[in-house]
């Protein structure tokens, strides 16, 4: 006698191979994606660029309203060599990537080895001065008027590099 299925079919001898090979598939596909996901470069995107720049154009207002309120001057300082925007007024930092490019102009004043500052007056002037952030083509720059301290960021395109 000839086994038969309920339909009265001949068994198929190969029933659930094609599961089998799917979740092999799968799993193969999911080992190549946990390998080769830690081995590409972390950059941040643009939005990341963008939101440093608003970072520290935050520690330049702080440091602003901290000098009126408190009738002294405060000077936001910007490690170049480490990268790195710190408030004169409050313990608080901001770390800019490797992969992202920091120019700074300010007054000649407030030049140090390996950076420079921006210093914030009680009567609500500033000394000025400009930090741009620039990956590739494009950038932010974070100015400081000296007349007024006003703090504004703005996109730059096509970056100069000196």
């Amino acid at each position: 006698m000839i086994r038969t299925s309920r339909a009265n079919n001949p068994p198929r001898a190969a029933g659930g191979f094609a599961l089998i090979e799917m979740v092999v598939a799968l799993a193969v596909v999911a080992l190549v994606v946990a390998l080769v996901l830690p081995r590409v470069a972390r950059e941040p995107g643009p939005g990341a660029l963008e939101a440093k720049a608003y970072e520290i154009a935050s520690i330049f207002r702080d440091d602003r309203n901290a000098a009126m309120l408190g009738r002294r001057e405060v000077v936001s300082r910007i490690d170049m060599t480490n990268k790195v925007a710190s408030s004169g007024s409050r313990d608080r930092a901001v770390k800019v990537p490797d992969s992202v490019g920091i120019e700074l102009v300010q007054a000649q004043t407030e030049a140090f080895p390996g950076g420079g500052g921006i210093r914030f007056y009680p009567d609500g002037r500033a000394s000025g001065g400009v930090v741009t952030l620039h990956r590739g083509r494009y950038g932010y720059r974070v100015s400081v008027n000296w007349l007024t301290a006003h703090v504004d960021v703005e996109p730059v395109t096509a970056v100069a590099r000196r």
